[in-house]
């Protein structure tokens, strides 16, 4: 395999160091736990802030807490509240529907608030026996499984209540052609207001402007069981995870290699839109793929899967077309899965 490594900064941008990405983790690691148990001590209140702005409170034994819209959303998927209808339902709505199932339909079972510095609630955990797994502790465990040196940076962290995500970039490539470098990383989903389980994907990317990930690689989550585990169960999975990264990373170069041993000769055109008809990609979105590959010299379908990968990640016109992304980056992943041609009509399979 041919193998690099990478010098922090040496062509990546937005990468920042692991003091800068717990720096930026701040506004969401200061969380207090409050564990409770569900009965008539328990009430959601809701308050008009304006014509356009309803919020929610919690009342748990005479403290009175303010909700986030995610703590809001944590608190009616634990009473049975799907998703999908959260999303179409004013909120002021559910204020009834918490009331009947905290305190009568799930009486005297526990679960834990998580509030910040304001005594706002910005998530709520259905067993309180599970371990919490904050930003911080996620880093100090992924680089003590990886060791420090093995880490150049934190590639474009993201940082909300809902949802942290820290892109840990190795320091090694590989290169499909000389010359044409794709850095590999781990992507780590966390939740500080506890929505989901930690999860975990191998990635690839490369680095054509800002834009990042090109190819991910989905890894077994942290389960609801191994967190009633403690820090034992989670320090196990992060090196499971590791080693199954670095597994899968190596399956996608020789993926990526194969696809470069498969000739489109004449016939991009057509490989192109046999490709395009696996999904429901918006028709601007298709005529740009198309634009680059009359623009790129296109010999294998390596070639072909750099065109859908820079349109994924550097064309504006995505902007418009937000929905033809994870499609777009579908039909990628099933070319580097199936990369081949049927040799009459020219089609990927």
């Amino acid at each position: 395999m041919n193998e690099q490594t990478t010098q922090v900064g040496a062509e990546l941008k937005d990468l920042c160091t692991k003091d800068e990405f717990l720096a930026r983790c701040q506004k969401v690691v200061d969380l207090e736990a409050v564990d409770f148990e569900f009965g008539m001590g328990t009430s959601f209140a809701p308050e008009l802030v304006d014509q356009n702005k309803v919020q929610i409170w919690m009342n748990v034994d005479g403290n009175n807490m303010l909700m986030s819209d995610g703590a809001v959303r944590n608190a009616a998927r634990i009473a049975g509240v799907s998703q999908a209808y959260f999303n179409k339902t004013p909120i002021d709505l559910f204020a009834p529907h918490l009331n009947y199932h905290y305190r009568e339909a799930m009486k005297g079972r526990r679960a834990r608030v998580l509030k910040n510095r304001d005594n706002k609630v910005v998530g709520m955990s259905f067993d309180p026996r599970q371990m919490y797994i904050g930003a911080t502790i996620a880093q100090q465990a992924f680089e003590a499984a990886l060791g420090a040196d093995n880490i150049v940076g934190y590639h474009k962290p993201l940082v909300s209540w809902d949802q942290v995500t820290m892109n840990i970039v190795l320091n090694r490539t590989f290169d499909v052609r000389q010359g044409d470098p794709l850095n590999i990383g781990i992507r780590v989903l966390i939740s500080p207001n506890e929505m989901y389980a930690p999860q975990a994907r191998a990635y690839t990317f490369r680095q054509w402007c800002k834009n990042g990930m090109t190819t991910e690689d989905k890894l077994p989550c942290f389960s609801k069981s191994m967190a009633k585990g403690g820090g034992d169960n989670f320090r196990k999975w992060v090196d499971s995870t590791v080693i199954e990264a670095q597994a899968a990373i190596n399956k996608e170069h020789g993926r990526l290699l194969k696809l470069d041993s498969v000739k489109t000769d004449e016939h991009t055109g057509d490989v192109i839109d046999s490709i395009l008809r696996r999904g429901e990609i918006a028709v601007s979105v298709r005529e740009e793929i198309r634009n680059v590959a009359i623009d790129q010299p296109t010999e294998t379908l390596y070639d072909v899967w750099n065109i859908l990968t820079r349109v994924a990640t550097h064309s504006t016109v995505l902007e418009k077309h937000p929905a033809s992304l994870p499609l777009l980056e579908q039909v990628t992943t099933h070319l580097a899965d199936h990369g081949q041609l049927c040799p009459t009509c020219h089609r990927a399979n």
